[in-house]
Formats: structure tokens, C-alpha cells, sequence
């Protein structure tokens, strides 16, 4: 479910085609912040047509989800009927923290060092810190910082990788980790047609999202996108720009 494509980062690999740059929330852009938010009244639309598909997990994403306004309500609202999970680069940890009660899984995004986490302890749901593997990053840049990283935060939370997934031509440019794709220390854990989809290192999966498994649709569980205003897709694929121009 996407709460809004507002989002404070402008990071160059960003898979949303409709993100809206805005680094600060003030009284002159609160006004834009609300213009492309998912409302309440919107949001008391959707439960009911969620609950007819059986529906049993909503996962909170943006923009930056937090950017709502009425983020700390949806999830209320949203935790009566469903398992609650948000994904946030942590822009907000005072919405954060007041929605606690009501997210059963929280998904850190990492983007910077020396992370101050320490409000996490505040938080009833589990933890998952999702750390993006690319080409020219500045905090893992060799299987040395991936070691760091996991002795660092390995302990106290969940952790997730994931290399870029190709959408435009900086991801694409970045998507293969040469010091990750050579390494000897990884296991192959999701094999299709050859084709290596995941790793396994130190018992953390790392997923390959420059490469697209293709599963028989029968199988799969329903999984809805939902759009701010409201527009329910059964798929989450989106017109990326191939070209890459």
C-alpha cells in the first residue's frame, strides 16, 4: 500500500516513477505533502474491498511512508483487521514510535553510516535493517564491510540485501557488485534455469534483484497495489523506462 510518493531522498535508484522530492515538511509544503497522501476517507474505502479479497498483511510503503499525515492513524486503523508491516528510511521517529503499537514489523531502509538506533528499543514490533548492494556504495563496498555490518547489527536485528533492481540507467549501470558476484563465500540458495536469484552468507539472504525469477501466477498468493488515490492494481509491475535515456 503506498502511502504517498512524497519522499525526503532523491536517491538516484529509485524504483518509484512517480516520487515527489521534498526534503522538508513546512508550513509551505504541507499543503503538497496532503495533495498526493493517502486519506482516511480513502483508506475506510479500501479495508473493506482488501477484507473481500482475503487480505491478511498490508505492507506500508512511499515516497517515504511516514510523510503522511495521517500515517500513525492508517496504521491503526489497518491493525484491526490486518499484520501491519512499513518500510521507512527513518524520516520521522517521533510518527514512528507513535504507531508502534499498531506495526507488527518495521523495514529500516540503510543509507547512511553511524546510525543512531537507539529508538528502536521503543518499538513493539520486530526490526529488519535493508541494506541496498551496489556499485560505488559508500558504506559496504567489499565482503570485509559486509562482515562489519553484520557483526555490528547481526545481533539485535533482522537483516535483509538485496542488489539495485535495473530501472534506469544508474541502477543498471551499478546493479552488478563485482566484489559480491565473485565472491567464493556464498551460497546458491534459489536456482531457476541456471539462473542464481538469491545468495546465502552467514545465514543472510541476499537477493539479486537485477535478476527477475519468473513463477508460474497460479501459485502465488494475491497481492494487491495499492495506489494513494485509492486504485487497486493486481500487479506491481510498472512501464519502466527501457531506453534508459
Amino acid at each position: 500500500m503506498i502511502l504517498t510518493h512524497i519522499c525526503d531522498k532523491a536517491c538516484p535508484f529509485c524504483s518509484d516513477l512517480y516520487r515527489i522530492y521534498c526534503p522538508v515538511v513546512n508550513d509551505e509544503t504541507k499543503s503538497v505533502v496532503s495533495q498526493f497522501a493517502m486519506s482516511i476517507n480513502t483508506l475506510n474505502d479500501i479495508i473493506p474491498k482488501l477484507l473481500k479479497e482475503e487480505i491478511i498483511r498490508v505492507t506500508l510503503v512511499g515516497g517515504e511512508a511516514t510523510l503522511n499525515p495521517d500515517f500513525v492513524e492508517i496504521c491503526k486503523l489497518l491493525h484491526q483487521h490486518f499484520e501491519v508491516v512499513c518500510t521507512s528510511a527513518m524520516f520521522d521517529l517521533n510518527k514512528i514510535i507513535d504507531a508502534s503499537n499498531y506495526v507488527d514489523h518495521w523495514n529500516f531502509s540503510v543509507y547512511r553510516n553511524n546510525l543512531d538506533l537507539s529508538f528502536t528499543n521503543k518499538l513493539k514490533g520486530t526490526v529488519t535493517l535493508s541494506k541496498l548492494l551496489f556499485d560505488g556504495d559508500s558504506i559496504i563496498t567489499n565482503m570485509d564491510d559486509l562482515d562489519k555490518y553484520i557483526d555490528k547489527y547481526g545481533d539485535k536485528y533482522q537483516l535483509k540485501f538485496s542488489t539495485l533492481r535495473g530501472v534506469n540507467r544508474f541502477s543498471v549501470e551499478r546493479e552488478y557488485v563485482s566484489w559480491l558476484e565473485e565472491s567464493h563465500k556464498l551460497e546458491k540458495v534459489m536456482i531457476f534455469n541456471n539462473e542464481v536469484y538469491s545468495y546465502k552468507y552467514r545465514g543472510y539472504y541476499i537477493d539479486r534483484k537485477n535478476v527477475e525469477p519468473i513463477y508460474s501466477k497460479e501459485k502465488l498468493p494475491t497481492s494487491l497495489k495499492v495506489h494513494p488515490n485509492g486504485i487497486i492494481d493486481y500487479t506491481w509491475d510498472e512501464p519502466w523506462n527501457k531506453s534508459y535515456n
